[in-house]
């Protein structure tokens, strides 16, 4: 999966019929591979099925309806490693596990939205939200990038949230194909990390002629600081996005979680003895990190 992103936006995508997101709140599924698969969508599961292994199920109840995707990564018998829970609106490529197909799209919309629940069972994993908006280029006979998410999911979220994950745009065209790829893994799947999703949709709308800006540079400021346990952390940034921000102690330890968005300012009650600590804040395109000094 460590070239999801190049291969995601540089493949040759054959069409399906969906002219929206398929199956988005994943309410039909087909049992005749003699497990649920949710239609629509491909999973690694016709692969590790053949082990007795199921990252890919059918959860129940949903955050709206009966159903929902239960994506959990799980150790694979006879080997060292485990596999990623992987939903792909399209079809998958079980050499590389990376998606090779999508579905018929000619929208432009800012964001992907819906609910979810996530958490990563080990500090070096993380699940993962891509999104490929393509065109077709008859004179050079390949696909072009229109727009793009990577998201990276760190943390936890034990309960429904909403979420909104941004598109990035690099032109001004309509796209004709998007593909949509969710794992509860990324690279160093780890065994236990999970991704529920539910009632998934396309949400705004960029318009035509311009790209987004780019993010390229957030900034993430603190204050007062050093303080006694208060203090007021924002990242301010071009683009307006949702942020984790996980507080760490010398020793790396995570002391604390809190999930909000850039160009917001959020305060931050910090109960712990004296020390530096270290603020880490992780949006869709940039990772950034502070000292902080509490006083008592």
């Amino acid at each position: 999966m460590k070239k999801l992103i190049t291969l995601l936006f540089t493949i040759i995508i054959t069409y399906s019929a969906h002219a929206q997101i398929p199956n988005p709140s994943f309410e039909n599924w087909d049992a005749s591979a003699g497990y649920n698969v949710p239609v629509g969508w491909k999973t690694a599961d016709s692969v590790t099925n053949l082990v007795g292994v199921l990252t890919c199920e059918q959860g129940t109840p949903g955050f709206s309806g009966s159903y929902y995707l239960k994506l959990t990564s799980k150790n694979i018998p006879a080997t060292s490693g485990a596999a990623a829970g992987i939903a792909v609106s399209g079809n998958i490529d079980f050499t590389t596990y990376l998606p090779t197909s999508g579905f018929a799209f000619s929208g432009r919309p800012s964001s992907l939205t819906g609910e979810w629940q996530y958490a990563s069972s080990a500090a070096n994993d993380s699940g993962v939200i891509a999104i490929g908006l393509t065109k077709w280029n008859s004179s050079l006979q390949k696909r072009d990038t229109v727009g793009y998410a990577d998201y990276k999911l760190t943390g936890s979220v034990t309960t429904w949230t909403p979420f909104s994950v941004p598109i990035y745009y690099l032109t001004g065209e309509y796209p004709d194909t998007a593909i949509i790829y969710l794992a509860s893994s990324g690279v160093n799947a780890a065994n236990g990390s999970y991704l529920y999703i539910d009632t998934l949709a396309f949400s705004g709308s960029v318009p035509t002629g311009v790209a987004s800006i780019n993010n390229t540079h957030p900034l993430i400021s603190l204050y007062p600081n050093p303080n006694s346990s208060l203090f007021t952390v924002n990242i301010s940034s071009d683009v307006t996005e949702m942020t984790q921000i996980i507080i760490t102690n010398m020793f790396g330890d995570k002391v604390k979680e809190i999930t909000t968005s850039t160009n917001t300012s959020v305060d931050i009650q910090l109960n712990e003895s004296a020390g530096i600590y270290f603020i880490n804040a992780t949006t869709a395109h940039a990772k950034l990190s502070e000292k902080i000094t509490i006083i008592k």
